[in-house]
């Protein structure tokens, strides 16, 4: 009999693209909106972007970052507030 084979943690576009996006830029805090054109680019192009739709995209940011261990560090002071996403802080 062969072992169970164990599930690897699924890498989705959103969890990838926020993966790129922290390496690319170097910035220890970006928002859920300057990861937005990002993520969901072709959607935004396309031109899907009706309020429900962009609703959607950003909580999928939301649950990208939480489940990639991103920490929540606070809120941005622009128009709407949107939530700084930051690296987790390494202790020694």
């Amino acid at each position: 009999m062969n072992a169970p084979k164990i599930p690897k943690p699924r890498a989705g576009h959103v969890k990838t693209a926020i993966r790129r996006r922290f390496i690319v830029t170097g910035q220890a805090a970006l928002t859920t909106s300057d990861l937005l054109p990002y993520t969901h680019c072709a959607r935004l192009w396309r031109g899907d972007s009706s309020p429900r739709d962009r609703h959607n995209y950003r909580r999928a940011i939301r649950h990208a970052c939480e489940k990639l261990g991103l920490e929540r560090a606070g809120y941005a002071s622009t128009r709407g507030g949107p939530v700084l996403w930051a690296l987790p802080s390494v202790t020694q």
